[in-house]
């Protein structure tokens, strides 16, 4: 395959390439041609700011190196033909500034490390790494259809609703995968997400300022620390898809990514992201003062529980979110269908915290007077001063009484919020 041809109009592994005739055309790539080990490097898909996406083709790849799940539209094992992949290969200018060089070689490396460590069916795998003259590089799985971007481009509005449901639940699934790891994406958006040449299939991509948590530092060790990879006037995310938490500079979580999830899907439904701007800063301010317009104002035919569940994942409190991406996914699928899911039942810690306090509850509620003898214990003989001790305790009891209800009600509260 020839380099022009490399380079028709297509976008592939995240690369957005135009016809030669559209564009400047870059400088001679001397790596083009080139073998670096197994991988023989057929031309560029695509370069952007500080990396270059090569295809490339390979006959010896043994079949441990290929991802865990098969991949659509990849050529069969068992066909004599070459398998093809994407490299991806950090470049950076000569005359960027040495710091955020910094930034951008540890971006790279963590994107690279924490995809070597992810291994599920949606989520675009790292296969190999190595360096090509001094830069480094990583191998992934060649996938020939366009980003999510690239395809709402070309619909021009909502996508139907069978593919919204296909898609939000597929990359659910990635993040719930993630989140059980430690790993929290932080960059969920249509051109992080790559479809196959059918578009059946979705896959979560460049991992570049997830955040690590707990599980994920004991999986990965320290890969950098997040607060490092921003790069002078830059922003951490991407205000369209960002939630408030995130805008706001204060603890992300699971909740952060199921946001921007949400964020995803009003999109697929509408055509259109729920805020828009003149400007990053004014989009980004008003994911965290404006409430979301009401998605069926901009689909009439879109059913109320789905719109319910996209307005629940776009709630400004994480807390007000769904507890997972999964769940997210399932009541858009239902809604879709113009169904709601039932209410979960009461969560099986509230009765544990009920057990307790009926146990002090009868412990308090006896009168003084009422309290039996110990079986063999001799009577206790009247004491001077004993019945204002009497008294003292009925009083003390009468507050523990009052403070038992006033916990009750407060773990009621807590347990309907």
């Amino acid at each position: 395959m020839s380099a022009e041809t490399a380079n028709e109009s297509y976008e592939a592994n995240g690369a957005t390439t135009r016809p030669l005739a559209r564009r400047r055309t870059p400088p001679a790539d001397p790596l083009i041609g080139q073998t670096l080990g197994r991988y023989h490097i057929l031309g560029a898909l695509g370069r952007g700011a500080a990396s270059v996406v090569y295809l490339a083709e390979a006959s010896d790849v043994p079949l441990e190196h290929l991802a865990t799940e098969p991949l659509s539209g990849e050529t069969a094992p068992e066909d004599k033909a070459p398998l093809r992949f994407a490299i991806k290969a950090l470049t950076i200018p000569n005359d960027t500034p040495d710091e955020e060089r910094d930034a951008l070689r540890l971006r790279f490396q963590r994107e690279t490390q924490i995809a070597q460590h992810l291994r599920h069916p949606h989520i675009l795998a790292v296969l190999d790494t190595g360096f090509i003259e001094g830069r480094p590089y990583v191998v992934m799985p060649y996938i020939a259809g366009p980003t999510l971007a690239r395809r709402l481009l070309a619909v021009r509005g909502p996508l139907a609703l069978d593919e919204t449901i296909s898609y939000v639940t597929q990359v659910a699934s990635a993040l719930d995968y993630a989140h059980a790891h430690g790993v929290i994406h932080r960059d969920v958006k249509p051109s992080n997400l790559l479809l196959n040449s059918d578009f059946s299939s979705i896959y979560l991509t460049d991992f570049g300022i997830a955040s690590l948590q707990d599980g994920g530092e004991r999986l990965l060790g320290p890969v950098g620390d997040p607060t490092t990879l921003t790069i002078a006037g830059t922003t951490i995310g991407t205000p369209s898809y960002m939630a408030p938490e995130q805008i706001k500079g204060e603890a992300v979580g699971p909740a952060t990514d199921i946001y921007a999830l949400g964020v995803v899907a009003y999109q697929l439904v509408t055509g259109e992201t729920p805020f828009q701007g003149k400007t990053p800063l004014q989009v980004a301010a008003r994911h965290v003062s404006e409430a979301p317009p009401a998605p069926r104002r901009l689909r009439a035919d879109l059913p109320a529980p789905a719109e319910e569940a996209i307005l629940k994942a776009l709630a400004k409190s994480p807390r007000d979110r769904f507890t997972t991406a999964g769940a997210f996914a399932e009541a858009l699928a239902a809604g879709l269908h113009g169904e709601r899911l039932a209410k979960p039942p009461r969560r099986r810690g509230d009765s544990r915290l009920a057990q307790p306090l009926r146990k002090l509850r009868a412990l308090l509620s006896p009168d003084i007077g009422e309290q039996p003898q110990p079986e063999g214990m001799p009577p206790t003989p009247e004491e001077p001063g004993a019945h204002l001790m009497a008294h003292g305790m009925v009083r003390l009891r009468g507050s523990a009484r009052w403070l038992l209800g006033q916990g009750q009600a407060w773990l009621r509260a807590l347990a309907q919020a």
